[in-house]
């Protein structure tokens, strides 16, 4: 029984790292808060004729310094009670 508890646990503490959705290169379609946090691993681009609609609730963390190009069309509106971040992934002391 100790196995089932300690597997349990485990399970428990990454579950919410397996529901993360990593991103890079061409992005477009629709970000929801099912498929947040969005982690941005290289510079992302929304291509021209193409949309990116972002959620409320949605994260979007960004591991490194790392581009945002829009040069289709983007629509990210948040509400007061469910916004919409951007942010790094690993806040530390540097900028």
């Amino acid at each position: 029984m100790k196995y089932s508890i300690g597997f349990a646990s485990i399970l428990f503490l990454f579950a919410p790292m397996a529901l993360a959705t990593n991103v890079c290169g061409e992005i477009s379609g629709v970000w929801d808060s099912t498929g947040s946090p969005y982690y941005v691993t290289c510079d992302v681009t929304v291509p021209a004729g193409q949309t990116l609609e972002i959620r409320p609730g949605v994260q979007v963390l960004f591991t490194g310094h790392y581009r945002f190009n829009v040069l289709g069309n983007l629509q990210a509106i948040g509400t007061v009670q469910d916004s919409i971040v951007f942010t790094r992934a690993f806040p530390t002391e540097e900028s």
